[in-house]
């Protein structure tokens, strides 16, 4: 009885442990999407401060 109590209670620790890899893994990715979403902002900044500044030279 004691040796199923301990599988269950190792079976139910991994279940845990899985939930939160995924939770984490969740995280990163849509931490990783928002730093491409603004290193695209950025090089879109970027490009027009760079045609703003020809632009100035121009006139």
């Amino acid at each position: 009885m004691r040796q199923r109590d301990k599988a269950k209670e190792l079976e139910d620790r991994k279940k845990i442990l899985h939930h939160k890899r995924v939770d984490i893994l969740g995280k990163l990715i849509s931490d990783k999407e928002q730093r491409s979403r603004w290193l695209v902002q950025l090089m879109d900044i970027e490009d027009e401060l760079e045609e703003l500044s020809g632009a100035s030279v121009e006139n």
